[in-house]
Formats: structure tokens, C-alpha cells, sequence
């Protein structure tokens, strides 16, 4: 796919929670090429400190999604580092570097109930996700949304909001919202009732790593098929520093495994085929 690289002004920046913020860019050319589970690289102009660019994941891309004028993108972000916290310090009108759409993106799953599983910020590769089996599949249609955080104060209940979904249900580690503990916890029940009403489920997933190999073993355990998308530091983006490499299963390497660029290859993965 063509990467398009330039600059893109920013229209708007605003928290949604204590730590999470919502840009939205004009960036036509990259919100008509991007597909589900896709990201861009974003990055200040001029500066030298830190120097590199930061991914992404593009949570709504299109030329006339609800909210968005024609030609945006929207991202979010988590404020954790340096890069992060000048990013939440930009106006209106700014202007970033941008690259992408970068990455491979979800298949498009063939099945009759779709579950989506994220913890932390992975819930920005959703949205797209669903709006995308939504029109495809309009006489099923069954998600289930399944969404991990610390919180319910630190979940961000609008754009939650915004993930098209069936049956969405919570899970916080101090169970203020939803299932107190783990959002894997929820499920082995789910599936176990899917399967056995023959609804071939398919799950997606984007968290922190261990919910990830979590999510990956339960499917396993249930012959669910399972995509995992990474979240893996990167520095180029588009597979040329080999930063983000990650250990996939292959049938051709010496001890049946060899390390693949989550940029290119990846972010996302069939689940068993990463050696967690």
C-alpha cells in the first residue's frame, strides 16, 4: 500500500480523560486508504528531542464519518513519555509530521459473532473494526465489546461510546465499572456459549501484552479463531530499523520461529502464531 508522508494541521486536541487525549488532523490522503487495525507516525516538526515519531492506532478514518470534517482522521493518545506530553501541549492549527496508513490491519473475520477484546488504550483499533463488519455483515451483526481498564474513571466513555457494538461489557481492576479484575476473565463463559450455539466466533484483541497471550490461550483452549495486535515500540514505522521486532511461528526457521517486523508484517498477528 502507498504510505503517503507530509504534513497534517491539526483541528483539534482536547483530554477525554486525566490521561488520554483526542487529536483529530486533516490528513485526506491517509483517510482514504486506511483500513481496520491500521496507524500512522506521528511526529513534531523541528524538534530534535525526542527525534523519533510516535504510532498511532487511527480510530476513525473517513470522508464522512459522524463528527469528522471530510478528509480528518482522529487518534488517541496516551500521555506516558516525553514525546506524549508535548503532543497534549499543541493548538489548533498546529501542524505534525504525519506518515502512514502504516501496518497490515485485521482481516475482515467471517463469522457469525465478532468479539472484541481491549485493555488500556487498545480500544483505538476497534472502532473501525466494527463499523467495517457492521456494513458487511447487516444480517448478523453480533459484537460483543469487551473492555479492560484500571478504572471507570479512566476510561474514556466517549469514544467508547462511539465503538459500534451489541453487547458491551466492562471489567476494572478496583471493579468500580463492570467485572472487578481481569477482562480476559469474562471470556472462556462467552465463548463457550458461542461455540456451542454455532456461532463460529472470531476474536480480535489490542492491549497490554499478558492480556494479549491471555486472550490468545483461552481461544486456543476453545478453537476460537484469534488476532492479536501488538503493541510493540517502534521508531521508523515503515520496517526499515527492525526496532519492533517480534517472535512469530514459522514452518522454514531454525527452532520454528524467526522475528518479524510488527510495523510491516504486523501490528497485527493470528494469535497463535506468536511465541508470547
Amino acid at each position: 500500500m502507498e504510505i503517503f508522508y507530509g504534513k497534517a494541521r491539526i483541528t483539534e486536541n482536547v483530554p477525554v480523560t486525566a490521561e488520554i487525549y483526542s487529536m483529530r488532523l486533516i490528513a485526506p490522503e491517509i483517510a482514504r486508504r486506511t483500513r481496520p487495525g491500521q496507524f500512522v507516525m506521528l511526529r513534531i516538526p523541528g524538534h530534535k528531542d525526542p527525534l523519533l515519531g510516535r504510532p498511532l492506532a487511527v480510530f476513525r478514518a473517513a470522508a464522512d464519518v459522524p463528527l469528522l470534517e471530510v478528509g480528518e482522521i482522529q487518534v488517541l493518545y496516551a500521555v506516558v513519555g516525553k514525546a506524549t506530553g508535548l503532543f497534549r501541549e499543541l493548538q489548533d492549527a498546529a501542524e505534525m509530521e504525519i506518515w502512514g496508513p502504516l501496518g497490515n490491519g485485521f482481516p475482515e473475520p467471517q463469522t457469525g459473532h465478532l468479539v472484541l477484546v481491549a485493555g488500556g488504550i487498545g480500544y483505538t483499533a476497534m472502532r473501525e473494526i466494527s463499523e467495517k463488519y457492521r456494513e458487511s455483515h447487516p444480517e448478523t451483526r453480533k459484537i460483543t465489546f469487551l473492555m479492560g481498564g484500571r478504572s471507570a474513571d479512566a476510561l474514556d466513555r466517549e469514544n467508547l461510546a462511539a465503538i459500534y457494538a451489541t453487547e458491551t461489557i466492562f471489567a476494572t481492576d478496583d471493579g468500580t465499572l463492570g467485572h472487578r479484575g481481569f477482562v480476559t476473565e469474562l471470556l472462556p463463559a462467552m465463548l463457550a456459549e458461542s461455540v456451542g450455539a454455532g456461532e463460529s466466533p472470531v476474536v480480535m484483541a489490542c492491549g497490554p501484552t499478558p492480556m494479549l497471550q491471555r486472550t490468545a490461550e483461552i481461544a486456543a483452549e476453545h478453537g476460537v479463531k484469534c488476532y492479536v495486535s501488538l503493541e510493540t515500540p517502534m521508531a521508523c514505522g515503515m520496517g526499515i530499523c527492525f526496532t519492533c521486532v517480534a517472535k512469530i511461528r514459522t514452518e522454514d526457521s531454525p527452532g520454528g520461529w524467526d522475528y518479524c517486523r510488527t510495523c510491516v508484517e504486523g501490528p497485527v498477528f493470528e494469535a497463535g502464531s506468536v511465541v508470547f
